[in-house]
């Protein structure tokens, strides 16, 4: 089972945010910086997670393991560990070559996933509100 982590209100509820703004913001300690790193990770995103699609769907475990090692990196990155955790299921399944639940793995990696992203869009825009930057 993979550990629950605190999120942004220290709860591991599935309503809450699923990225620790407060460890993010202390990490970074500029929104500068925090704005930048959003767009960097909503920019490289939708690549890092075809290809690991692609890689699921050709059943090809080096790359998979590869793809989700990448894509758990930048999660942690933005401090998106429940959704690490779900990239670092398929890295382990990718390195063991074992394809049995690849599908469903992906499934809740994409799930979480969208969740980060809706998330970090949110944040992107109360940053740039209150910088006075048009979204």
């Amino acid at each position: 089972m993979t550990p629950q982590v605190e999120n942004i209100d220290g709860d591991t509820g599935r309503g809450q945010s699923p990225f620790n703004l407060h460890a993010l913001r202390t990490r970074l300690e500029d929104d500068d910086l925090l704005q930048e790193l959003i767009e960097l990770f909503l920019g490289n995103c939708p690549a890092l997670l075809a290809a690991l699609e692609t890689s699921v769907a050709n059943r090809d475990c080096c790359a998979i393991e590869r793809a989700a090692h990448a894509m758990k990196g930048s999660l942690r990155n933005i401090c998106a560990d429940r959704c690490a955790d779900a990239a670092w299921e398929l890295e382990s399944m990718g390195r063991l070559n074992d394809f049995a639940h690849a599908e469903t793995a992906l499934a809740t990696l994409q799930n979480e996933l969208n969740r980060v992203r809706q998330a970090l869009q949110s944040e992107s825009k109360i940053i740039a509100l209150q910088d006075g930057t048009p979204t």
